[in-house]
């Protein structure tokens, strides 16, 4: 049977994923009518490629690297956020990262019942990941080596009928309750380890001290995820996902639990809402479950729009071989926000507007107790460039609150602009968790600027430029920045 090779566009790319199909050796037989046809495939019915390349050009300040917390047991400095240090010398850090994606979905039966995906990726481990040709002698385990195309996802998705959907294997798993695009619970490939603490030490158990800047995707869903749907507004999520993989007995990291999810749309009225049952296991031995959900409405005429989550966790963080049991108490993660769009342009998609919103995910101050009352989960929350960020910044991404304002225009067709101000803080120090000799709660002061231009619908440009004063709680003397040019190609 000859496949019908369905192609976004970019052709030019197209010829890297097949090159990853097809032997150099099929390849010139396809441009020869003399000595081949089009491509074959022995089962599929239907083949689709598509995928992303995203080339992003980061600068970080000296200062950015010196931003650390204290180790929530002595009040010593702990590992800086971003443990990727400079090495000798006062300079920041300015690097090219190219990223590519690569999507392959097998159509293996009529009407689309069943279908294959594999997902080849570029990994984005700033401790792992090759980060150029080069060997770097100077500092083992950074760097060196050449970049790799890494497995993100192959699973197998089968639709059993109009209501019922089944998929196995390895696969993106994310839910964005609000549609704000910085998943805050659950983005499981895009995501670090909820328990691995960068700094991890003898007595530091029970604290991650901060999340892992540069350790995103080194998460996986692996596993069995099935969707019921209830009629065309409502769903229901079943999964059991190992997302850390050991190959030892009760050592694996897991994920279960339930989502249901259901959109709403009235006279003047639309939005959509959702809940979750999340259970995770530390090593085996423990279960941590969350508890909480949240939505979006839209009303007005889509001049108003109201956010947000909550979330709450009770269970047992840990439980060890080594002994080491340690509780999870009062840990939370809430945020609630409010944007209004100003009428008066006649393309919905300028309309001016201003949002606001209130951010707080709770944190611990003693790491040497029997208890974590620091909220963790399998975010992907990239909302401020320095703070949140957890690619290019330093992704704290628990013990703060937060206030944030923002402003977005499109000031003509096809040009986003918008700015931000945000005020971080820890929410539970007594301190051994600033970075500080005396007590500091005040994390800075964020400013970003964020300019899109959608060069077409399948390029877009993007200037970022975030500065974070004032950062008391994290040791620094000096304001940080982080800065970056990202053209980003969907084909």
């Amino acid at each position: 049977m000859i496949a019908n090779v369905r192609v976004r566009p970019l052709a030019s790319l197209l010829f890297l994923a097949l090159a990853l199909l097809v032997p150099a050796t099929a390849l010139a037989q396809m441009g020869d009518p003399a000595l081949g046809g089009p491509v074959r495939s022995k089962r599929s019915i239907q083949i689709e490629l598509s995928g992303d390349l995203n080339l992003s050009l980061v600068r970080r300040n000296s200062a950015f690297f010196s931003a650390a917390l204290g180790d929530a047991v002595t009040g010593a400095a702990g590992s800086p956020l971003f443990a990727a240090e400079p090495g000798a010398g006062s300079g920041g850090d300015f690097l090219f990262d190219p990223f590519l994606s690569l999507n392959l979905d097998f159509q293996l039966a009529e009407n689309e019942l069943v279908n294959a995906v594999v997902t080849l990726e570029t990994p984005f481990n700033i401790f792992n990941d090759a980060g150029g040709a080069s060997i770097d002698t100077r500092n083992a385990g950074v760097g060196g080596g050449r970049r790799f195309l890494d497995i993100e996802q192959a699973y197998v998705n089968w639709a059993y009928n109009e209501a019922i959907n089944l998929r196995l294997g390895v696969q993106d798993y994310t839910k964005d309750f609000t549609n704000r695009g910085n998943p805050f619970l659950i983005d499981v490939s895009h995501s670090e380890s909820p328990f691995l603490n960068p700094g991890f030490g003898a007595a530091d158990f029970g604290t991650p001290q901060a999340s892992s800047g540069g350790l995103v995707g080194t998460q996986e869903a692996a596993g069995l995820l099935a969707t019921y749907r209830m009629g065309d507004a409502a769903s229901l999520d079943l999964f059991y996902f190992t997302i850390l993989e050991t190959f030892r007995k009760n050592n694996d990291d897991v994920m279960f639990g339930a989502v249901y999810e259901r959109a709403f749309e009235g006279d003047d009225l639309r939005g959509q809402f959702g809940a979750t049952v999340l259970g995770l296991q530390n090593g085996g031995g423990s279960y941590l479950w969350t508890f909480g959900g949240g939505g979006m409405a839209s009303m007005f005429g889509d001049s108003i729009e109201i956010y947000g989550e909550g979330y709450a966790q009770v269970g047992e963080y840990a439980d060890n071989a080594a002994g080491v049991k340690v509780d999870q108490k009062e840990a939370y993660a809430v945020y609630g926000g409010f944007r209004y769009y100003i009428p008066g342009e006649e393309d919905p998609n300028r309309r001016p507007y201003f949002d606001i919103s209130y951010w707080e995910v709770s944190g611990d101050r003693n790491g040497a107790d029997g208890t974590n009352s620091a909220f963790v989960s399998l975010e992907n929350n990239n909302d401020t460039i320095v703070v949140e960020d957890g690619y290019y910044g330093l992704d704290i991404d628990q013990n703060y609150r937060a206030i944030k304002l923002k402003a977005g225009y499109s000031p003509a067709p096809r040009w986003d602009l918008e700015v931000l101000y945000a005020y971080f803080e820890l929410v539970d120090n007594n301190g051994t968790v600033d970075n500080t000799p005396a007590e500091h709660d005040k994390i800075g002061d964020e400013i970003d600027f964020n300019a899109r231009f959608f060069v077409t619908d399948y390029l877009t440009l993007r200037l970022g430029m975030g500065w974070l004063l004032d950062p008391n709680a994290l040791g620094g003397a000096d304001d940080m920045s982080v800065a970056l040019f990202q053209a980003s190609i969907d084909f």
